[in-house]
Order: C-alpha cells, then sequence, then structure tokens
C-alpha cells in the first residue's frame, strides 16, 4: 500500500475506533473466506463492519487514544468488528466464535469500556 493509501487506512481506523459504540478484536487465522463473508454478511446486515488492517496501522491509529494499550495485541492476523449498536458487535462475534473455534475473541469496547 503506498503513503496516500495508508494515511486514508488510519483515518478510516481512527474514525472505526473513535465513533463505534462496540468494537471486538479478533484473531482469524485457520478461518475460511467463506467464513470471514459471512461474518461480514452478518455485520453488514446488523448495521456493523468487519476491517482487516495491517497491524501497524492500527497501532498508529489508536496510539493518541485510550484503549492505545491494546496495540500488544495486534500480532498475527487480526480483525476488528465494530458497530454503532453497544451489543451487535460482541454478540455476533461472540457467536460466530462459538461456530468458528479458530476465531478467538481478544478483547472488546463496549462505549470505551472493556469487556473480557
Amino acid at each position: 500500500m503506498n503513503r496516500p493509501g495508508k494515511s486514508v487506512e488510519i483515518s478510516e481506523l481512527s474514525k472505526i475506533f473513535s465513533s463505534s459504540g462496540s468494537i471486538v478484536v479478533a484473531h482469524y487465522k485457520g478461518i475460511s473466506v467463506a467464513q470471514i463473508k459471512d461474518l461480514r454478511k452478518k455485520m453488514r446486515e446488523a448495521g456493523g463492519g468487519v476491517k482487516v488492517a495491517e497491524n501497524r496501522l492500527v497501532e498508529i491509529a489508536i496510539r493518541d487514544t485510550s484503549i492505545r494499550g491494546i496495540s500488544d495485541l495486534f500480532v498475527g492476523q487480526s480483525l476488528i468488528v465494530y458497530s454503532d449498536s453497544p451489543v451487535i458487535a460482541p454478540n455476533i462475534s461472540v457467536n460466530f466464535s462459538n461456530d468458528n473455534k479458530e476465531f478467538i475473541v481478544l478483547v472488546g469496547f463496549v462505549e470505551k469500556d472493556v469487556l473480557n
């Protein structure tokens, strides 16, 4: 990705982290493309989204936020599940994780509060 593309990506990530009602960070190693498409579809239908981003760009996007401490979680194949609703991203992520054991939920946030 070129430098302007990275700037756009960092802006998109910053917006997700600053304005979403709920965010879930998960590892998806071992999940098929079809399974990721299914997760994206479920989130889109519920009004949310799924974002796969370079770990380094996520680190830059959250550097000046209250959640900067989670940057250590972005190792390997990580993705972000997000929604304006405080319940949609956690619920869909946990249900998806129950059906797909390779999908490992690392941390969640509801309106800046950490979920375990």
